[in-house]
């Protein structure tokens, strides 16, 4: 039934209106309140950069929301900081007495995670419905605490089963108003992503030692042809230094490969009650090119090309994706709102770790 009426109701791509000028501005103005108030406006910074990334992105005519409030987030990171003082302290005064501290720690945070995962669905809308996740405890240290140990103790040969299984207990748990989502994950896509992650990782760090050798040997040369002789450990110091930076290159890369590219069998696989369903087709070779290009032009700029490279980044993740309606989208709105909304405004009022679709 739903895919009879999908017919005459076309796909509803994403779209993003964003420019990277007006987004230079807002990023610059973030950064020097952020230092003056040694991190206190970060918070600050945060809404207003997710409210323009948000505002800008636009289904179906219509913009998305971002409702979080500055101060809230400011005590989850006070949390968070305190946390993070409070083992060094221990460990300062009692060496290894931060260990016991963070075993201490430890059953609160999947705690800290649910209510973070509630938080920022809670603060999305689109068209004045937010959205809502309801995960429990035992399933958020299942997710983020079992399935990683899995990944690990398999070498690695397992993560995208970890990597599923993450996404279905995320995407399951998550409502649109009062309507739920549902998830279809085969395990094959998740595996294409985990290949492509490792060859991503053995072409760049090839390539990058080769550049880098390459620049040594250019620079030894130039030594040479002015008679300055190199001592021979400076030499094995600046080798074992270059295999050192080229390993670490494709490492500012490739997890965003895999955290981004994990998300299109995700949304394949997503639909929401009433049979509306999602599509995405980045695919990893053009969000491969991006990311490289991106990382290239920020260490080549110093830092001043984040902005443009962020909103390339967000562009090309948001146009890629479009909902598929079983019917139009104005009676399905309509009768969302109508129904009202299930969670009481005393909603979560932690953030602070950024986990989430």
């Amino acid at each position: 039934m739903g895919r009879e009426r999908s017919d005459f109701e076309p796909p509803k791509r994403l779209e993003f209106k964003g420019d990277a000028r007006t987004y230079f501005g807002i990023w610059l103005t973030n950064i020097v309140f952020t230092l003056l108030t040694l991190g206190i406006y970060s918070a600050w910074a945060t809404v207003r950069t997710r409210r323009y990334f948000y505002g800008n992105t636009y289904l179906d005519g219509y913009a998305f929301d971002y409702t979080a409030k500055p101060t809230t987030i400011l005590k989850g990171r006070a949390i968070a900081f305190a946390i993070l003082l409070s083992v060094a302290i221990a460990d300062y005064f009692v060496s290894g007495l931060g260990n016991l501290v963070w075993l201490a720690i430890l059953p609160f945070i999947p705690w800290l995670l649910c209510r973070s995962l509630r938080f920022r669905a809670r603060v999305t809308m689109w068209r004045n419905v937010r959205f809502h996740w309801r995960g429990s405890y035992g399933g958020v240290f299942v997710m983020y605490f079992l399935w990683p140990l899995v990944a690990i103790v398999s070498l690695g040969f397992l993560a995208p089963f970890a990597w599923r299984a993450t996404r279905r207990y995320i995407g399951e748990n998550l409502s649109f108003g009062r309507a739920g989502f549902s998830t279809d994950l085969p395990v094959g896509p998740f595996y294409n992503v985990w290949v492509a992650a490792g060859f991503s990782y053995l072409g760049l760090f090839v390539i990058s030692l080769c550049v880098f050798l390459a620049i040594s040997l250019l620079l030894t040369v130039g030594f040479d042809i002015r008679h300055i002789s190199l001592d021979e450990n400076v030499r094995i110091h600046a080798g074992a230094t270059l295999i050192i930076v080229g390993s670490l290159f494709p490492l500012f890369i490739v997890p965003l490969l895999i955290k981004i590219g994990i998300r299109r069998p995700l949304l394949n696989g997503l639909s929401l009650q009433g049979g509306h369903r999602f599509s995405s087709n980045l695919s990893l070779g053009s969000l491969f090119g991006v990311l490289v290009i991106n990382t290239l032009a920020i260490i080549v700029t110093l830092g001043f090309a984040y902005p443009w490279a962020a909103m390339r980044l967000w562009r090309i993740q948001a146009e890629a994706i479009s909902v598929i309606p079983a019917g139009p989208l104005d009676s399905f709105i309509d009768q969302e709102t109508m129904r009202g909304d299930v969670v009481s405004s005393e909603f979560a009022e932690l953030e602070g770790f950024e986990f989430g679709l």
